[in-house]
């Protein structure tokens, strides 16, 4: 097989800043409209724990993967 590997596939980050000036990461991939669907990661991790599922999900789907409280990557504005 050719290709690149889905697995491998970049994401644009993005942010919110949320009270207490907390900046929440997140991504986001496939259809805004689609069903919605919320990974949520375990603790001190990441969206980056669904980087390799977030490929393999239909493009139908609306995935949702933000960073939460509590993790390493959560700064104060």
């Amino acid at each position: 097989m050719s290709g690149a590997d889905p697995s491998e596939t970049q994401f644009a980050v993005k942010a919110v800043t949320v009270r207490d000036g907390i900046r929440l990461e997140y991504v986001e991939r496939g259809d805004p409209s689609g069903m919605l669907v919320v990974l949520l990661h375990g603790f001190a991790d990441s969206w980056r724990s669904f980087q390799r599922v977030l490929p393999h999900l239909p493009s139908s789907v609306h995935a949702f993967a933000p960073t939460q409280t509590g993790s390493w990557r959560l700064e104060p504005t």
